[in-house]
């Protein structure tokens, strides 16, 4: 006896499920089209055209770990200036996390 046997299926068969079918898809086209207009009017706000900004010089003490870090770091830190032009992933745990790193 599965999951589908004991399922009630004449619920498909009453006019309120229906209706309540037909208010939700018109409901869900309204909302979605609300939004979307709206995230198409926010993109003159942000400015997504335009030319990224570039970061300020940033220094990072890095985690000494043996064979993901040897290329990237020098004398323990990590300068995002050498990496310009390069895709970088910024993971931001806290250093006391043991737990947190104790998974990576």
């Amino acid at each position: 006896m599965g999951v589908l046997d004991q399922a009630d299926w004449g619920v498909f068969k009453r006019s309120e499920t229906w209706n309540a079918f037909g208010i939700a898809v018109v409901l869900f086209g309204v909302i979605a089209f609300a939004g979307l207009s709206l995230f198409d009017s926010m993109d003159e706000i942000f400015e997504s055209d335009a030319e990224p900004a570039p970061i300020p010089e940033i220094i990072v003490q890095s985690l000494n770990r043996t064979g993901i870090e040897d290329n990237y770091t020098t004398e323990g830190e990590i300068r995002l200036s050498e990496l310009r032009g390069d895709v970088i992933i910024l993971d931001l745990l806290a250093h006391d996390c043991s737990n947190c790193h104790a998974v990576q």
